[in-house]
């Protein structure tokens, strides 16, 4: 059995610039909806989705666009823009089955990080 100091480790909550919580990551790798939907992965500092594609950055508790801008903050995001007060989470649904996993694409060079919030809304940025 894993101990639950090592569970609570990996958890972490992402929040859209509204502050509503909109996908979490229990176990260092994958990103979840809570309504239980798997909707992508972290690989070294990238975000990809399952379908193979590079959808952003994932650094300093932050998931940014592909031009820098902040998308997504985590409870130990630092930097980039003022983060709103975060909104209570809503209760996980149970797991779908992961899909799986298509070959990366090319990681892009990194762009110059922003410190402005990005343009994508939840469903844009992780339905590409």
């Amino acid at each position: 059995m894993i101990p639950q100091l090592f569970l609570t480790f990996y958890e972490m909550t992402f929040y859209a610039k509204d502050g509503k919580p909109v996908a979490y990551c229990d176990d260092g790798n994958h990103l979840f909806s809570f309504d239980g939907r798997p909707i992508g992965y972290l690989h070294e500092s990238s975000v990809f989705g399952f379908n193979g594609k590079h959808l952003g950055w994932f650094e300093n508790g932050w998931i940014r666009d592909s031009y820098g801008r902040c998308a997504f903050f985590s409870e130990t995001a630092t930097g980039g823009p003022v983060k709103p007060l975060r909104q209570l989470k809503p209760l996980k649904s149970l797991k779908r089955l992961m899909p799986l996993k298509s070959l990366k694409q090319l990681r892009p060079l990194k762009p110059l990080y922003a410190s402005s919030w990005s343009d994508y809304s939840f469903e844009d940025f992780f339905d590409r």
